[in-house]
């Protein structure tokens, strides 16, 4: 019986945010499109050094939570707006260059940084929904989660999510996981040899990070948190330790010694969803100087070294929800 309501509130909490943006499609907002009039897209810009940073900014829009994706300079600046307001579902860089993949209620969308303009991708065989796309080392493959939308009248409802593999064509994509392996899935991140894939699930409010064999479909627990990402050297991993509300650190953890740190960040009474710059040296995440008793206050963009030290703030007020379970920031070179 237990068992049974963990596992009702694990398929509550994934669905929360999903669910917001595939009401808003449903209420007839437009999938992603072009570039909007009045949006200049990014042709020309010097990257800063350290590259950019691209996050999903929150843009609420008649009642429904969209989000805006934007792209700042690592080195600190105004977001800089790129496409309308659609319903996405997680935002994922390459290490190389190439496009930034998102997810959304109407498929995968891949978005050229240069003329921001999104084409759509529909991997061959997955369901319509798919959210928390992530690119292999190579470019070559996505991982993201996919759920079956099933549709009465003007009713949506929303199945399990299982975790697939897909070429970046779409056209070579198959099932890895499941829906009754992936109830609780929030996230997932390659390896940085491509060989595994890194979990976040929900496992009783503190979460769960544990790595998967692709080949062998091992799956091998290491410790609680959320939005877990490898470093790029594979040796460390950054993730979100959530205490109770309104408590939320980015830890990092050494696989070699098999334990976890908190990020020291001075002066922040939150941090959360953490990025790694493209050298390692570098983490991006949200967070807030105010405590609080809720998740739900205005969180700024913060960089801050690996090893700890002086956060940085790149940009202030970028989201209001903090998106712990959903892939909102990505780091790009």
């Amino acid at each position: 019986m237990f068992r049974q309501r963990e596992r009702r509130r694990s398929i509550t909490r994934i669905s929360a945010l999903s669910l917001l943006a595939l009401a808003a499609t449903m209420a007839g907002i437009a999938a992603p499109s072009a570039v909007a009039a009045g949006v200049t897209p990014r042709t020309g810009v010097q990257a800063a050094p350290g590259g950019r940073l691209v996050v999903l900014l929150s843009a609420p829009s008649k009642g429904a939570l969209l989000t805006q994706v934007a792209t700042v300079p690592a080195g600190g600046g105004t977001p800089r707006r790129l496409g309308p307001p659609a319903a996405y579902l997680g935002v994922a860089a390459p290490r190389r260059a190439g496009p930034l993949a998102l997810g959304s209620p109407q498929g995968l969308y891949l978005l050229p940084l240069a003329s921001g303009r999104p084409s759509r991708l529909r991997p061959a065989g997955a369901p319509a929904q798919l959210s928390n796309p992530t690119w292999s080392p190579d470019g070559r493959r996505l991982a993201f989660l996919a759920s079956p939308v099933t549709r009465q009248g003007r009713r949506a409802t929303m199945g399990l999510p299982a975790l697939w593999l897909a070429d970046r064509s779409g056209r070579d994509a198959r099932q890895a996981l499941d829906a009754t392996h992936t109830a609780d899935l929030l996230t997932v991140a390659w390896a940085p040899d491509g060989k595994a894939l890194l979990l976040s699930r929900f496992a009783r409010g503190q979460g769960a990070v544990s790595t998967l064999d692709l080949s062998s479909r091992r799956e091998r627990v290491l410790t609680r948190g959320f939005d877990a990402v490898y470093a790029p050297d594979g040796r460390s991993f950054a993730y979100t330790v959530r205490g109770k509300p309104g408590q939320a650190r980015v830890w990092i953890f050494d696989m070699r010694a098999r334990r976890g740190r908190q990020l020291a960040a001075p002066g922040l009474a939150q941090t959360a969803t953490p990025v790694w710059s493209p050298d390692g040296k570098t983490l991006a995440f949200f967070g807030t100087r105010a405590a609080a008793p809720t998740f739900i206050q205005p969180y700024d963009l913060w960089t801050v070294a690996a090893t700890g030290g002086a956060p940085r703030r790149v940009a202030a007020n970028v989201t209001r929800l903090l998106p712990v379970g959903q892939e909102a920031l990505a780091w790009t070179s």
